[in-house]
């Protein structure tokens, strides 16, 4: 089982961008990676487009670590952390 990095993309972003670097170069280390869009941006589903919130974001971010920690053949439970980039970055602490 592999630790795990979920990478939210800057706030108001999407994750092809600097998130998808981030991921890439974390994998290469060994880290399972889990770039997302935030709820609303990018490929995420739902209406209104293109808002920027912070609770929805920090949401995200919880889902996100829901989802890998029910990759358990995969990935370490125990061991998955969050980094949020830029504006996103706050939304970790």
């Amino acid at each position: 089982m592999l630790p795990a990095i979920v990478i939210g993309a800057p706030y108001g972003s999407t994750k092809e961008q600097a998130a998808a670097i981030y991921a890439n170069t974390f994998a290469q280390l060994g880290f399972a990676t889990l770039a997302f869009d935030q709820v609303y941006m990018g490929e995420s589903a739902g209406e209104p487009r293109h808002v920027a919130s912070p609770d929805l974001y920090a949401e995200s971010f919880s889902a996100a670590v829901d989802y890998l920690g029910t990759k358990a053949k995969h990935v370490n439970r125990e061991q998955i952390s969050v980094i949020g980039i830029s504006g996103g970055s706050w939304v970790c602490s």
